[in-house]
C-alpha cells in the first residue's frame, strides 16, 4: 500500500480568482493565508483585521496565463513561507494578496471620501481658523479599509471622517477625537 508522506514547510495554497480579481495579482506578491475558522464577519473585517488574523503567510509563486473555463476564474498559486505549521493539507482558507503595496502612502479611511459628480473630495480640517476644506483628490492604491490619496492632501492633515455628509466648505468645526 502506497504511503503519502507530506512535507508541511513546502505547503502551497492553491487559489481560484475572479478573471477581474485575478488581473492584477502577479508572481512575488505578499499573500497573507486565513483559516476560514477564524473568520467571523469576513464583510466587516479591514486589511488589517486580516493580516492579524492570518494564519500563514506566502509568495505568489504561479499565475496561470489561461482562465477555467467553467468558473471563468485565474488558477494561482502561493508558496507558504512562513506559518505552514498553522495549516492542514486540505483545509478550506481565504487569501488576501497585496497586488500593490506603497508603505510611505498617505492614506485615509473610505469613511473619509465623499464623491461629487463622479469626483472623489475630502473635507481638511484648518485647525487654524476652525474650518473644513472641502478638497478634490486624486486617489491611488485601494486597500481593504483605506485609499491612498495622490494629490489634494498633505501627511498630517485631518480629515473628516464622520458626518461629512452634513458639511459644506467652509463650515466651522471643531475637533473631537484623533483617529489615526
Amino acid at each position: 500500500m502506497p504511503i503519502i508522506a507530506i512535507d508541511p514547510s513546502e505547503f502551497e495554497v492553491n487559489v481560484e480568482l475572479p478573471v477581474f480579481s485575478g488581473a492584477g495579482v502577479r508572481t512575488g506578491q505578499r499573500a497573507f493565508i486565513i483559516a476560514n475558522e477564524r473568520l467571523h464577519n469576513p464583510d466587516a473585517m479591514t486589511g488589517s483585521d486580516l493580516i492579524n488574523l492570518a494564519s500563514a503567510e506566502g509568495i505568489v509563486f504561479s499565475v496561470s496565463p489561461s482562465v477555467t473555463p467553467g468558473e471563468r476564474a485565474i488558477e494561482i498559486k502561493i508558496r507558504v513561507n512562513k506559518g505552514a505549521q498553522n495549516l492542514k493539507n486540505g483545509a478550506r482558507v481565504s487569501t488576501w494578496i497585496a497586488v500593490a503595496e506603497k508603505p510611505n502612502a498617505t492614506t485615509a479611511p473610505f469613511r473619509a471620501f465623499l464623491w461629487r459628480d463622479q469626483v472623489p473630495h475630502v473635507f481638511v480640517v484648518n485647525q487654524q481658523e476652525g474650518i473644513v476644506e472641502q478638497r478634490q483628490i486624486k486617489p491611488g492604491i485601494r486597500g481593504n479599509s483605506q485609499r491612498e490619496i495622490i494629490d489634494g492632501v498633505q501627511p498630517g492633515e485631518l480629515v473628516v471622517i464622520e458626518g461629512k455628509n452634513r458639511l459644506v466648505d467652509g463650515t466651522p468645526v471643531e475637533v473631537i477625537e484623533i483617529v489615526e
